[in-house]
């Protein structure tokens, strides 16, 4: 099921609020929503783009510097993960991967290394 825009996706994570600082003690835990990605919207080029990729973005909720990796729920499912790497603040507009894309790949790596 591809997200479309518009719709509510929970993310969490423990990023450090600055660059260069310590991850915060616990998970924080935000809603955003899903938005069209922008033309600066593109994951790291080892990540596949395209029908892979997800944008999200919510005045105040932001993806931190640690966060790459961290869940993205929806529906009481895990959906993607945050691949956003942020390089001087923190992102508004949040990167993320759908992992449905990618679930022969696991499926295959799980088989293989037990």
């Amino acid at each position: 099921m591809k997200l479309e825009p518009n719709k509510n996706v929970m993310i969490g994570g423990m990023g450090a609020k600055a660059k260069g600082g310590k991850p915060v003690g616990e998970v924080s835990c935000a809603t955003t929503e899903i938005s069209q990605c922008g033309e600066n919207d593109k994951p790291d080029s080892k990540y596949s783009s395209g029908e892979s990729t997800i944008c999200a973005f919510k005045p105040g909720v932001e993806s931190c510097f640690g966060d790459a990796g961290s869940a993205v729920e929806y529906e009481g499912k895990l959906h993607g993960v945050i691949v956003s790497q942020p390089m001087d603040k923190c992102a508004q507009h949040i990167v993320m991967l759908d992992i449905c894309h990618y679930m022969q790949w696991i499926d295959k790596t799980m088989r293989e290394n037990p």
